[in-house]
């Protein structure tokens, strides 16, 4: 699985595209991206995202199209800026 580098735990980045990397599970070493308005997960393996992603407040738009998540973290509801966010093609079950 691809490591996230410290080029991309710059604090200052805004926007992210993790898209196509196979990806099992999201590292909780994103929530240091403070500024992060912009991340892109589509078409990777993730099943659930880590309860940490409730900290990237400044998130607009979440893309999580086609992973294999079957359900969201309650903390998700802390992304009161979130505008975009795109679960088609996954198995979330209620």
């Amino acid at each position: 699985m691809p490591k996230i580098n410290d080029k991309m735990l710059r604090k200052d980045i805004e926007k992210l595209l993790l898209t196509h990397k196979n990806l099992t599970h999201l590292p909780v070493e994103i929530v240091q991206l403070t500024n992060l308005k912009e991340l892109g997960l589509s078409n990777n393996k993730l099943t659930h995202l880590p309860i940490e992603i409730g900290q990237l407040i400044q998130m607009t738009k979440l893309d999580l199209y086609n992973n294999e998540l079957i359900h969201l973290p309650v903390e998700i509801r802390q992304l009161t800026l979130l505008t975009e966010l795109n679960l088609s093609n996954n198995q979330i079950i209620k």
